[in-house]
């Protein structure tokens, strides 16, 4: 069993998995997205396999950037930068 700190609460990570809905990402930069619409985390997977999650991105932000004509461009746009960000995936799951 594996838990983390969430918001100052301990949750169990599989809980936190389950809210985290992945898919494959049209992509120069991304293989797979995910998002957590209760804490607002995104979750990049890079194409060389390395995670980064942005925090508190609005829904309407995550929504925009799945129905994106150029994913990279509006993440350099939209995304980079503009939220904070930390290395590493915790929730990755590989059903993608």
């Amino acid at each position: 069993r594996s838990l983390f700190l969430d918001g100052g609460h301990v949750r169990d990570r599989q809980d936190r998995n389950h809210r985290m809905n992945r898919h494959e990402v049209t992509s120069q930069l991304f293989r797979s997205a995910g998002y957590d619409p209760t804490s607002g985390v995104l979750e990049l997977e890079y194409r060389n396999g390395a995670c980064r999650r942005w925090l508190a991105v609005p829904a309407k932000v995550y929504q925009a950037f799945c129905a994106a004509a150029d994913a990279d461009a509006f993440f350099r746009s939209s995304i980079e930068g503009r939220y904070l960000s930390l290395r590493g995936g915790l929730s990755l799951r590989r059903g993608v």
